[in-house]
């Protein structure tokens, strides 16, 4: 499956972008992450496939197209080999990591009707396969990484994933920013729980009224 390899690719690259961590690309300077924007694309086209792509590429458009100044802020008769490294690291994660969340909403819009009545019936063994695959990865993906994950599995599951979003909040050894945003799911999965258990105790009482004989006048 596309997504568990891209998702397992990113888990054992371990390039995280926490907070308390340095950068995973010391080569890379600031000035480089407020151009590359105008630089993606170009790189790109020359590797469309990850078949076609390869560190001599990456030297070759940097030798060949690129200001470098314009990119690094830097005069270079050519790019240090750091540079060049980092720069193919940076792009093979940055494309794997958007393949992934280009995957999660693709398959979270083909898996219809999140779960509801009218869901086609043969998709439901797919869509439990997919949020467990996501549920696996959550302890060990970057927490950057997590934030659709966790909505996927809430958008199918609502309150019935109640615990789920509790264990994840209470867990001490996942990075504070998993653990909030699951302890936001957990409670919105209270309020969830909350109506419905209302809704269903609303219902009863009305079923049972309406079984009452009332005495004639």
């Amino acid at each position: 499956m596309a997504l568990e390899n891209g998702l397992a690719y990113v888990v054992a690259l371990k390039d995280r972008d926490d907070d308390d961590e340095g950068s995973p690309y010391p080569a890379l300077n600031d000035h480089f992450y407020e151009a590359w924007f105008f630089f993606r694309k170009a790189l790109d086209l020359r590797m469309p496939t990850f078949r076609d792509a390869d560190r001599a590429t990456v030297l070759e458009w940097l030798s060949s197209e690129v200001d470098l100044e314009f990119l690094f802020g830097e005069r270079w008769t050519e790019p240090p080999d750091a540079v060049v490294d980092d720069l193919s690291r940076f792009w093979v994660y940055g494309t794997v990591v958007g393949m992934n969340r280009d995957a999660i909403r693709w398959l979270k819009a083909a898996f219809r009707d999140e779960g509801g009545p009218s869901m086609d019936s043969a998709l439901v063994p797919d869509q439990k396969r997919f949020v467990a695959l996501l549920r696996s990865f959550i302890p060990w993906l970057p927490w950057r990484e997590t934030e659709q994950a966790l909505i996927a599995i809430w958008a199918f599951g609502h309150d019935r994933e109640l615990e789920y979003f509790t264990a994840l909040a209470d867990d001490t050894s996942l990075h504070p920013e998993v653990r909030e945003s699951a302890a936001h799911y957990r409670r919105i999965c209270e309020r969830e729980r909350a109506a419905r258990e209302a809704e269903q105790a609303g219902d009863a009482a009305q079923a049972d009224d309406s079984g009452i004989e009332w005495p004639s006048a």
